[in-house]
């Protein structure tokens, strides 16, 4: 964990750099998840094609293969956190992050909604 990054987007949609040490209120929570929700269009990167998809979906036009392909993925073995950390670094690391924790769940929320009215299929 890189000390001094917790809650980096809460944090930024409050005006804040990320190394900044600010102590974080659910005042700024509730800023960010305002913030958020007034974004027309943000993907979520495991959700990658159905990001491309929801795109297309939202400024018109249609999602080509070329646009859809992950050009990053590959045998690339990425591990979760909770098989690069300890049990201590996990609770550490979900307590120090808790207002991007729930603003992701917040995302995640608002993604899902705008995506299930879209025609598009699931992938993930």
């Amino acid at each position: 964990m890189i000390k001094g990054m917790n809650n980096c987007m809460t944090k930024m949609f409050n005006g804040f750099q990320c190394y900044e040490k600010i102590k974080l209120s659910e005042n700024n929570l509730y800023t960010a998840k305002q913030s958020l929700s007034l974004i027309l269009w943000f993907g979520i990167t495991e959700r990658f094609t159905d990001s491309i998809c929801l795109f297309a979906y939202m400024y018109g036009g249609e999602p080509k293969e070329q646009h859809i392909r992950n050009s990053r993925s590959g045998n690339y073995k990425y591990l979760s956190m909770y098989e690069a950390l300890n049990e201590s670094e996990v609770k550490s690391f979900i307590e120090s992050n808790k207002f991007d924790i729930e603003l992701y769940k917040y995302a995640y929320e608002i993604f899902d909604s705008r995506f299930d009215i879209t025609s598009c299929p699931k992938h993930s």
